[in-house]
């Protein structure tokens, strides 16, 4: 301990845990070399909501082995929520190997490149490979599996006025089967500088699933009701390559990461591949439906003839190469980031589905710490559009600026923060008179032109003070927190596009263990929203209140949460409050005024060291007095069935650790 001032510093705490052979072995070593540890568990839930009634188990495996540099990880989740009829809900993985070479099988989540893939879940199997500076890894797997769309009928008996059944054409739309392959090379120290290229294929196997057609008689009903059934989604190819460079300097405090990317993307491949590219189509497939196109495009009736090969890759070029590049700097208190994304208007990567095309931009931001780390700057600002090619014709530009602060006293005094966001969305449209009737026109007459107006400009300003205070009062340890948030939306072209919201919360814990083993939590919250020109008017107030009780040394915690939600205030159907003659007997609003209670309660019990048992039950209760207004006055009563809707959930599960 060192003197500061009045305050003392500790400058640095050593801890050092030995464990014994013997002990190893009782907790689940396999000899002295190995060490096996890992966990089983099971959890069940029922629970109905709105009248949807769900049960649902999984069981789960986890299991670690370490033996010198040798490390391997099981994992396996099953759930009775598993069907054929949707993407798989199961998942499994298996991971072994050396800091030099591994492999994995299952369930894999690899992040290879941020802008081709990166973090997508992939069904298969993986290799990782090191030598020195050298870096090799691969994937093979699926990214969906193959459903077969399915049609249906179903018939209704005595539903109309006139007593005649009726038929109803239903569908549930597949999905091909979607494959992916992927391999990333890194030359170069990853804790200094490293290059590396990436290589991703995606394609969907039209092989796999049947696409159901409907019957004759199906068909005729379809057509009758002039319906446009998609049975399934068309099948997807996509490739992309990539290389990126990342440099790290100065212990990490200066970082650089630059990536660039070409994307060759085809929305339906079921056409066939046009001209001298049906040679490659086993690479990419090249029809009317490929992205990018040349700027006049290929039609369905295009002939091999009209294929240019050198068009088409000045397009692929021009509209589907992307970049964008980081840097981050940690010096004097500074924590800067910084960095410009260009995603082109025909990138497209199924390897990273979250990524938005054609949008580009820059930001900058930093966090500074003074005040011996007790005090907290940030600010930032950051600006992006779209229409990145300018083919489009208007461009939608997004702007923010930041700012807050943190300050942390200690236990003297509440910590403080503050956040201020300022968000400016704006296109530049224009108000266009188009004329409809040129005769009438000329007369004067207003309907002889259509106004047309696709300007947008909305500046929404936030902002939010939180104070947090650790309090020791009459032997208690209480633990507050108080928040208020204002957000405020102007539209300036839309009055119904303005709103504005107020949250206030206040939370409490408190520790009684000086007087018995009990341990509270209150939460009250309320938020209050008004919007389309005030027409609409909330408020949601949230009451809970937590108590626990330790008992046998606090291995066992029973548990009450009761909570109460009440919410009031008008909810507009039309964004116009004029009663129109036409539509006298239509609803207007919706008038808000209900209760809800939850009575929660559990336990943990943790037994025999290694042995957790939880359990969790809650029941729902309404009081609804909302009505629906019309536009002539007179008011319906909601729904009963709203009201009555009998919620609960009922949780247990169990987790054995060694």
């Amino acid at each position: 301990m060192v003197k500061d001032g009045n305050r003392e510093k500790l400058l640095r705490n050593w801890v050092f845990d030995y464990i014994s052979p013997l002990d190893m072995m009782e907790s689940g070593g396999l000899g002295e070399d190995y060490k096996l540890t890992g966990s089983v568990g099971l959890d069940g839930r029922a629970q109905q909501y709105s009248g949807i009634r769900q049960n649902v188990m999984r069981e789960t495996v986890n299991l670690r082995l370490k033996k010198d540099d040798f490390r391997a990880q099981a994992y396996v989740r099953t759930t009775s929520e598993e069907s054929g009829l949707m993407q798989p809900q199961h998942r499994f993985r298996v991971t072994a190997g050396w800091p030099m070479f591994q492999i994995g099988l299952g369930d894999l989540s690899p992040k290879y490149s941020q802008m081709i893939l990166y973090g997508n879940r992939v069904r298969g199997a993986e290799m990782k490979f090191r030598a020195g500076n050298f870096a090799i890894k691969s994937i093979y797997g699926e990214l969906r599996r193959g459903i077969d769309g399915m049609g249906y009928t179903v018939t209704g008996s005595n539903t109309d006025p006139f007593g005649i059944d009726y038929n109803t054409y239903n569908y549930d739309p597949g999905t091909y089967k979607r494959w992916l392959a992927a391999v990333r090379m890194g030359i170069g120290n990853p804790n200094g500088t490293q290059w590396g290229f990436t290589v991703m294929k995606v394609r969907d196997d039209t092989t796999s699933v049947a696409n159901e057609r409907p019957s004759e008689l199906e068909q005729r009903l379809l057509d009758s009701l002039d319906v446009d059934v998609n049975y399934i989604s068309t099948p997807k190819d996509n490739l992309v390559i990539g290389s990126d460079l990342r440099m790290q300097f100065d212990r990490k405090r200066v970082q650089v990461t630059a990536e660039a990317a070409l994307s060759l993307y085809n929305a339906n491949i079921s056409e066939r591949a046009l001209g001298d590219l049906e040679n490659v189509q086993d690479i990419i497939w090249v029809n009317q439906y490929f992205e990018p196109l040349p700027s006049e495009g290929l039609s369905g009736n295009s002939s091999d003839s009209d294929i240019k090969i050198g068009e088409v890759a000045s397009s692929v070029i021009k509209n589907a190469l992307s970049w964008q590049g980081k840097v981050r700097l940690r010096y004097f208190g500074h924590d800067v980031r910084t960095g410009y994304k260009f995603l082109n208007r025909s990138y497209v990567s199924l390897g990273n589905p979250s990524l938005a095309n054609d949008d580009a931009g820059f930001y900058l931001y930093d966090r500074f710490r003074v005040w011996d780390n007790r005090l907290y700057l940030n600010a930032g600002y950051r600006n992006f559009h779209n229409n990145v090619q300018g083919n489009s014709e208007t461009t939608l530009n997004r702007s923010e600026i930041i700012f807050g602060f943190n300050v942390y006293t200690g236990t003297t005094m509440p910590d403080v923060n503050f956040s201020f966001r300022q968000q400016l969305n704006e296109n530049d449209g224009s108000l266009t008179e188009v004329i409809t009737d040129t005769t009438a026109y000329n007369l004067g007459d207003p309907d002889g032109s259509e106004i047309f107006d696709d300007r947008s400009s909305s500046n929404t300003g936030s902002y939010g003070v939180g104070l947090s205070h650790r309090l020791m009062y009459m032997n208690t340890m209480n633990n507050l927190s108080l928040n208020y948030m204002v957000a405020n939306r102007k539209d300036e072209y839309q009055d119904f596009g303005d709103s504005q919201t107020n949250l206030i919360g206040f939370n409490a814990s408190t520790d009684y263990s000086h007087y018995a083993p009990l341990s509270s939590r209150l939460s009250f919250s309320q938020t209050s929203q008004a919007s389309m020109n005030d027409l609409t008017e909330l408020t949601y107030t949230i009451l809970m209140v937590r108590v626990s009780y330790y008992m046998f040394n606090r291995t066992f915690v029973p548990y009450i949460n009761p909570k109460i939600t009440k919410g009031s205030g008008d909810y507009s159907l039309v964004f116009d409050d004029t009663v129109p003659t036409d539509l006298a007997g239509t609803p207007r609003l919706q008038k808000i005024d209900f209760n809800r209670f939850d009575l929660v309660g559990g336990f943990e019990w943790r037994f025999m060291q290694n042995h957790t048992v939880m359990g969790r039950a809650s029941v729902s209760s309404y009081s609804e007095n909302g009505e629906i207004e019309y536009f002539d006055g007179h008011t319906d009563p909601i729904d009963s069935d709203l009201i009555d809707r009998g919620d609960y959930s009922f949780m247990f599960s169990y987790m054995y650790k060694f």
